[in-house]
């Protein structure tokens, strides 16, 4: 196994996970509008410790996952009203931008996954 910080492509050759530690992640959320908190609800970080620490980790980061995010698309296609009211809210938000939420929220997710790598999370890729 190796780590590599920075773009890891999701090829069907190669498989990884963004870690990030618990309290990292927290404090990075409570200052995120409530768009954003509620992508960061629909990225499925699951819980874990490395070396006694908690941590909380993805596998699902690309926006260019070609099928690998259903279980991102199915929550933010379950959350849509609150999405879209929440995206209403936001200092960014242009009229008509709910018709293209979806994307709005995958370039989110993206841009999330990379200010928490820069905050100390790092990518893990196994090459098969």
């Amino acid at each position: 196994m190796k780590v590599r910080i920075g773009f890891v492509s999701n090829s069907s050759s190669s498989s990884f996970v963004l870690i990030v530690g618990n309290e990292a992640l927290d404090n990075y959320v409570k200052n995120l509008d409530d768009f954003k908190k509620l992508v960061v609800d629909c990225m499925n970080f699951s819980k874990g410790k490395i070396n006694g620490f908690d941590i909380k980790y993805i596998s699902e980061i690309s926006g260019e996952c070609a099928g690998g995010c259903d279980a991102f698309f199915n929550k933010i296609t379950k959350n849509k009203q609150k999405l879209i009211k929440a995206l209403k809210k936001t200092k960014d938000y242009n009229e008509g931008d709910e018709e293209i939420f979806e994307d709005i929220a995958v370039d989110v997710k993206d841009e999330i996954a990379e200010e928490l790598k820069k905050l100390g999370g790092f990518y893990v890729t196994e090459n098969f």
